[in-house]
C-alpha cells in the first residue's frame, strides 16, 4: 500500500485537495472564500443544562399555597411516573404553577414532550381543580372589559350573574344544514357572534316587569382592554381622515427592533479568539519544527501537516455532528503535539535509512523506513485513544461538557497517523534532509545528564517540591469561567414591594449604572414575560449589563491599533473618529484604575445600592442559565434548606444566613436568603351560619367574589383569525378597598344583599404575611441561600487565621 501511494503521487495529491476544500467548507470559522460553505454548529461553550420539560399551569387569582396544594403537587407525582423522568422541580406562585420534569439525557428531547402531552391529555378525572389545564406553552391574555356598576345592579334588580350568562349566550353562530331555493341549495347560518363593543352594549341581560328590556349597557361600562385602547384611537383616526392629510412618516417604517442580548457576538469572538491561537500555535510549531531539522524542505513536509490534520478533523466533526465549542476546539489544540511527533517519528526514520543506505532507490527507502515505523506508531495513537474511551462513557453535565474534546483529540490523532504514514512520504520522495542541530546538542546534553545524576535529578525533585507546594491553595473548578463581556444583576426587593415600587427602584439602578463609564449598555426587567420560561415575581430584578472590552476590538474579538500623532495621542478625524492604523496602539477604553472585570462588578454593585434591595452573587447571563437549568439556584454557591413546614424553613434560612455572612473566605454582602414568607394576603372568610340564614352556598358567594372583584372570562370574540376574551368585573372604584368589596352584591333565594354580613375580611397590610413562592424538588418544599466565595487561595489563608485565632479545641 505504501509503494503504491508513493507511486501514485498524483492521487495522494488529489486527495490533499479534496480535504483542503472539505476542511475549510465545514470549518467553523468566519472564512470568506466566496463559496457556498457548510459550517460546523459554534457555540461559545457546551451546553450542560439539564435535559428537561417545562409544564405550565395557570389558575389565575390562587395563592401560591392553593396553586402549589391542589396544582404543583398532584402534577410534580402524576409526572414522575412518566419514563425517563430523573427529577421534578416545581415552582408554585401567584395564579400560576411551573414545574420543570429532568429527562434523564439518554431520552430524546420531542419524545419526552410527546410521553408528557400524553400523561397530561390522559389525567385522572379530579387530580386538577376544574378549568384548569396544563400545556407546554404560554396562554393568552384578556383584552375586553365588562366593568359593571353594582348600584345599577341594584336598581335593575340584576345579579352579576345574569349579566355573565347574557354576555355568553350572546355569542355564538349557528349552522341550519341547507336548503333548497330556485333550485339552488345554500348552506344556512346563523351569524351571531360578537363583532363590536356595541353588540356587547345591546345584549339583553333580563326583561323587567313592564317587557322593558334591560341591557349590558344599562348596567356597565363596556370598553376595550388597554392592550387595544391606543390602537382603536389611531385606527379610528386614521378611518376620519383622508390619506392625504395622513402624516408622511405614515408611510415609511419607523419601527426598529434593539437587541439587547445577542450571544452570536460572543460566540464569534469566542471562535476568533480560538482560530488566532490554533494559528499561533501552527506557526509556533512550524518555526520550532524549522529549527531543530535545519532543513527547510523536511520541516517543511512536517510542520504542512498541521493544518491538514485540523481541516480533516473539522470534516470529521461535521460527519459525526460534534458542536464547535471553546472545549471542543480546546481539544484540537492540545493534540498539536501529537500530530508534530508522528511526522517527526516517520521522518527521522526515513533520514536514517536513507544515510545508511544512499545509492538504494528512494521510493524503497522510503518504504521499509515506514514500514519498520507504522506499528510504532500505530501503537502509540491507539493507546492515547484507548485512555479517552472513559471520556466517551461519561453522562450528565461531565459527558456533555468533556465528550467535544474527548472527539476532536481522537479525531486529530487518527488524522496525524493517516497524514504521517501518507502525506509526509509524498514529500519525502523529494526531501533530503537531516536532525543535525537535534543530533548534535542531544548526545552532549545526554551525557551531560548520565555524568552528573544528582544535580540532573535535582531538577525534578524541586518542581515536585513547588507543586507540591502550591497545591493547597490551588482552586477546583469544574468548567473555567468564560468572559461573556456582560453581566447579569439579579438583585430582589421586599416580597412584598408593588409593581410601581419595583419599578422605581429598577430605574434608578439603571440609571446609576448606566453612568459608569464601562458600562456600555443596561438593560433591566421586573417580573415575568407571558412564557412559561420565564416564571419570575415582580419582586426579582433582572439586570443584563454589557461592558466595554479593555481594548476596541473587531467583530471577531481582535484588538484593533489606531494612529498616534508625533505626541503619542490618537489622532482623529474630522469627525472625532480614531484612525485605524496597523503601525498605531490599542486604545484602551477602561478607566486607568480598572484592571480586571472583577472592578468593573465591585462599581456595578456600588451603584446598585439601594435600600430595601439585596446584594446578588457575580453572574454572568449565559453561566446563570446554566446554573439554574442544573440546580435551580442564581448562584455558583449555595445551599438548599428542607424543613416541615414553611415558618421553621424561614427561621432556618434566616440563621444558617447569619452563619455564613461570618464564616471566613465568604463575601458576607452577597449571603442571601430567599424570603420565603413575606407577601402580605388579604382573605376573605365567609361565616357559614349567616350563609344559611340567607340561603346562600358557599360555590355563589366564591363566584361573585372571584368575578366582581378579580374578574371572569365569559366569553371569546370571534373576529376573522384573531380572538378577544371578554372579561366581566366590577368598576374599580368598586373593588379597590375592603370597604367596597363588603358591599359586592350577592343574590339569595329571596332577595340581593351585601356580603358584608356574611363574610370577614382579613389581613390588611402586613398582618398576615404568606408565602410568594414555594419551590419544591421531589414533592419537598426547599429555600436557597446564594453566596460568594472569594478566591480559593485567600480563602485558605483567611481560614488559617481563623483556625489560630480560636480558643484551644474550638477552631475544629
Amino acid at each position: 500500500m505504501i509503494r503504491w501511494l508513493l507511486t501514485n503521487k498524483l492521487i495522494v495529491a488529489l486527495l490533499i485537495l479534496v480535504i483542503i476544500g472539505a476542511g475549510i467548507s465545514v470549518a467553523p470559522f468566519n472564512w470568506d472564500t466566496g463559496t457556498p460553505r457548510s459550517p460546523i454548529a459554534v457555540d461559545a461553550i457546551p451546553n450542560i443544562g439539564e435535559n428537561q420539560q417545562i409544564v405550565f399551569t395557570e389558575w389565575a387569582g390562587r395563592s401560591p399555597q392553593d396553586v402549589d396544594d391542589q396544582v404543583s403537587y398532584p402534577l410534580s407525582v402524576a409526572l414522575m411516573g412518566v419514563p425517563g423522568v430523573k427529577d421534578v422541580r416545581t415552582l408554585s406562585m401567584f395564579g400560576f404553577s411551573s414545574i420543570a420534569v429532568i429527562f434523564d439525557d439518554s431520552v430524546e428531547f420531542y419524545w419526552s414532550r410527546t410521553r408528557l402531552l400524553e400523561k397530561l391529555s390522559s389525567l385522572p378525572a379530579g387530580t386538577l381543580p376544574d378549568g384548569v389545564q396544563p400545556t407546554l406553552g404560554p396562554d393568552a391574555t384578556a383584552l375586553g372589559q365588562i366593568d359593571v356598576d353594582p348600584e345599577a345592579l341594584r336598581y335593575y334588580n340584576v345579579t352579576i350573574e345574569q349579566v355573565m350568562d347574557a354576555v355568553r349566550e350572546s355569542n355564538q353562530d349557528v349552522g341550519a344544514r341547507t336548503t333548497e331555493i330556485n333550485r339552488v341549495e345554500y348552506m344556512v347560518r346563523g351569524v351571531g357572534f360578537i363583532r363590536s363593543l356595541q353588540d356587547i352594549e345591546q345584549t339583553v341581560v333580563r326583561l323587567a316587569s313592564n317587557n322593558i328590556p334591560i341591557r349590558v349597557a344599562d348596567v356597565a361600562s363596556v370598553n376595550f382592554g388597554f392592550a387595544d385602547e391606543a390602537q382603536q384611537a389611531w385606527t379610528q383616526w386614521l378611518k376620519d381622515h383622508p390619506r392625504e392629510q395622513w402624516p408622511n412618516w405614515m408611510t415609511l417604517s419607523q419601527l426598529e427592533v434593539v437587541p439587547f442580548y445577542d450571544r452570536s457576538i460572543l460566540i464569534q469572538e469566542t471562535l476568533g479568539t480560538l482560530s488566532d491561537a490554533l494559528s499561533q500555535q501552527l506557526i509556533i510549531t512550524a518555526v520550532v519544527v524549522l529549527i531543530m531539522l535545519l532543513h527547510f524542505r523536511a520541516a517543511l513536509s512536517v510542520a504542512t501537516m498541521l493544518p491538514l490534520a485540523v481541516l480533516l478533523t473539522f470534516i470529521g466533526m461535521r460527519l459525526l455532528g460534534v458542536e464547535a465549542n471553546i472545549v471542543a476546539l480546546a481539544g484540537i489544540a492540545i493534540a498539536i503535539g501529537t500530530i508534530v511527533d508522528m511526522g517527526i517519528i516517520v521522518t527521522d526514520n526515513v533520514l536514517r535509512h536513507r544515510r545508511q543506505s544512499p545509492d538504494q532507490d528512494l521510493t524503497g527507502v522510503i518504504a521499509r523506513a515506514t514500514k519498520e515505523v507504522a506499528p510504532a506508531v500505530a501503537t502509540a495513537i491507539a493507546t492515547t485513544v484507548i485512555s479517552f474511551l472513559p471520556v466517551f462513557t461519561m453522562t450528565g453535565a461531565e459527558g456533555k461538557l468533556f465528550t467535544p474534546l474527548a472527539y476532536t483529540k481522537t479525531l486529530v490523532l487518527l488524522a496525524a497517523i493517516v497524514l504521517a504514514l501518507v502525506f509526509v512520504l509524498l514529500i519525502f520522495a523529494v526531501v533530503v534532509g537531516g536532525f543535525s542541530l537535534l543530533l548534535h546538542f542531544y548526545e552532549r546534553t545526554l551525557r551531560w545528564c548520565l555524568r552528573f545524576k544528582a544535580l540532573f535529578l535535582a531538577l525534578p525533585l524541586l518542581v515536585v517540591a513547588l507543586g507540591a507546594a502550591i497545591v493547597p491553595g490551588l482552586g477546583r473548578e469544574f468548567m473555567p469561567p468564560l468572559d461573556e463581556g456582560a453581566f447579569l444583576l439579579m438583585p430582589t426587593t421586599m416580597p412584598h414591594a408593588s409593581i410601581g415600587e419595583a419599578l422605581d427602584v429598577l430605574s434608578q439602578q439603571d440609571r446609576a449604572i448606566a453612568a459608569i463609564p464601562e458600562v456600555e449598555s443596561v438593560v433591566g426587567k421586573i417580573g415575568r414575560a407571558e412564557t412559561a420560561l420565564d416564571p419570575a415575581p415582580v419582586s426579582m430584578i433582572e439586570t443584563v449589563i454589557h461592558y466595554k472590552s479593555e481594548f476596541k476590538t473587531d467583530d471577531n474579538g481582535r484588538r484593533l491599533t489606531f494612529a498616534v500623532d508625533s505626541d503619542g495621542e490618537f489622532a482623529r478625524d474630522e469627525h472625532g473618529n480614531l484612525i485605524e492604523s496597523r503601525r498605531g496602539r490599542p486604545y484602551r477604553q477602561w478607566r486607568e484604575h480598572i484592571r480586571s472585570t472583577d472592578d468593573i462588578w465591585q462599581a456595578i454593585v456600588e451603584a446598585a445600592r439601594v435600600p430595601g434591595v439585596t446584594s446578588a452573587p457575580k453572574l454572568q447571563p449565559i453561566e446563570t442559565r446554566q446554573l439554574m437549568l442544573q440546580t435551580g439556584m442564581r448562584a455558583a454557591m449555595g445551599v438548599k434548606v428542607q424543613a416541615g413546614d414553611l415558618a421553621t424553613l424561614e427561621q432556618a434560612a434566616l440563621a444558617i444566613e447569619a452563619a455564613l455572612r461570618e464564616a471566613p473566605g465568604v463575601n458576607g454582602a452577597s449571603v442571601n436568603a430567599e424570603r420565603v414568607v413575606g407577601s402580605p394576603y388579604l382573605e376573605i372568610h365567609l361565616k357559614r351560619e349567616e350563609m344559611a340564614r340567607y340561603g346562600l352556598r358557599v360555590d355563589q358567594v366564591q363566584q361573585v367574589i372571584s368575578a366582581a372583584i378579580g374578574g371572569l372570562q365569559v366569553t371569546t370574540s370571534v373576529e376573522g383569525r384573531e380572538r378577544y376574551p371578554i372579561r366581566v368585573r366590577y368598576q374599580r372604584e368598586q373593588r379597590d378597598s375592603i370597604e367596597a368589596m363588603q358591599d359586592v352584591l350577592v343574590t339569595s333565594a329571596t332577595t340581593i344583599l351585601a356580603l358584608f354580613p356574611v363574610l370577614t375580611a382579613t389581613g390588611r397590610g402586613a398582618d398576615l404575611m404568606i408565602p410568594m413562592a414555594i419551590p419544591t424538588v421531589g414533592g419537598l418544599t426547599f429555600v436557597v441561600l446564594s453566596m460568594f466565595v472569594v478566591p480559593v487561595l485567600y480563602c485558605w489563608r483567611e481560614e488559617r487565621a481563623w483556625h489560630r485565632s480560636q480558643p484551644q479545641g474550638q477552631g475544629d
